[in-house]
């Protein structure tokens, strides 16, 4: 793979390609990062070159916010659709384990 070196500040859009290792889902990510004196925030959507049939689109937005020198608050504000052939309470399992460390 290629790395990318970013800086805090400078608008940015990259490619992320991962896995959810609990399900093996291989995932590309497209991230589109804006700074803003009030907090940063970052974009994101499926890349629609990499597509699955699990997950049949995501998208949502990741906004920080400085708290003092040490502390920083994130907010996560996302939507994702499933395949329909996915039982409920597996997306459901998922969403309740997941969405908690998307922000860590």
């Amino acid at each position: 793979g290629t790395f990318a070196i970013l800086a805090h500040g400078t608008p940015s859009v990259t490619r992320a390609a991962f896995t959810l290792s609990k399900f093996r889902l291989n995932i590309a990510a497209i991230h589109k990062y804006r700074p803003h004196p009030q907090g940063d925030y970052m974009v994101f959507t499926l890349d629609p070159a990499c597509t699955n049939a699990v997950l049949k689109s995501a998208k949502g937005v990741w906004h920080t916010q400085a708290l003092g020198e040490n502390y920083t608050r994130v907010w996560l504000l996302c939507e994702l659709q499933v395949s329909r052939l996915l039982p409920q309470f597996i997306t459901d399992y998922a969403a309740k384990r997941a969405m908690p460390r998307a922000t860590t």
